[in-house]
């Protein structure tokens, strides 16, 4: 909001208006649980808009579907079937009062409602869902939350992967090379993330031969072998490949760049 204001006010005039309504009770600063809340509130409510757009009857029966399975009080509280259409309502004073548990438990829920509506779409119509939400997720989610609220909403794209492969069979052992699963590095996490997951979802073939032409060893190499540039050209060149596995990848790579800090190389554009 405040980015969008600012192009037409002076930032520090807005950030002013906002500390007085603030003091003045007129808006509240959401706690982090609540805003977790809210994003993926918002998921489903773009996803849901984004199905009726390509088949408003097969929305309404995927939703409707996930909501006669919905045992959460809280949930089902804020989900809305008006003139043949679904809404998510926003309103937060349901969460008021409840501790930090059940707010996550909560956010868990909305979380699962919303794999569930995804899943009970039609699968011929998946690939044109997966590409658009992929857009709106990027213009009216990912670039307007900070980084610690999109923790978790990874589960979701990885998700959409999942629904769009016909990998059925799991790896026996994931291969990771010299990879590390590390804070100290967000771009090695990242690879780190994409490897793994993607040899469960993509199967480890698939993921073998992605790494093969990235330059990313999955197998253990002397530590000075893979350092500096090298390292930091293969890890992009390994979200280059990994981008043209589907939409659904890209969704990932854009969440988890952003979890983590990490650029993505110029050739994945949105």
């Amino acid at each position: 909001m405040v980015a969008e204001l600012g192009g037409s006010y002076d930032e520090r005039q807005v950030l002013r208006m906002l500390d007085h309504l603030m003091e003045d009770d007129v808006i509240e600063t959401l706690s982090p649980e609540k805003r977790r809340i809210l994003l993926v509130k918002q998921a489903l409510e773009i996803s849901l808009r984004v199905a009726e757009d390509i088949n408003r009857a097969q929305a309404a029966q995927a939703m409707r579907s996930v909501v006669d399975r919905s045992v959460t009080p809280e949930t089902l509280g804020q989900l809305r079937f008006v003139d043949n259409s679904w809404a998510v309502d926003f309103d937060f004073k349901l969460l008021e009062g409840l501790s930090y548990r059940r707010l996550m438990l909560l956010y868990g829920e909305w979380m699962k409602i919303l794999a569930q509506f995804v899943a009970a779409l039609e699968r011929e119509n998946l690939y044109v869902f997966i590409a658009v939400v992929t857009e709106e997720f990027h213009d009216r989610i990912v670039n307007r939350y900070a980084a610690r609220d999109l923790m978790g909403l990874e589960e979701f794209s990885f998700w959409l992967e999942t629904l769009s492969t016909d990998i059925l069979s799991q790896p026996r052992v994931i291969r990771t090379g010299s990879l590390e699963a590390t804070v100290n590095d967000g771009a090695e996490e990242l690879a780190y993330l994409l490897v793994t997951r993607g040899q469960v979802i993509h199967g480890q073939e698939r993921i073998s031969r992605i790494c093969t032409t990235a330059g990313v060893p999955l197998t253990d190499v002397p530590p000075d072998f893979w350092v500096g540039w090298q390292k930091a050209e293969s890890i992009d060149r390994l979200m280059t490949e990994y981008a043209k596995l589907g939409h659904a990848s890209r969704l990932t790579l854009l969440i988890l760049s952003r979890q983590l800090g990490v650029s993505l190389p110029r050739d994945i554009a949105f």
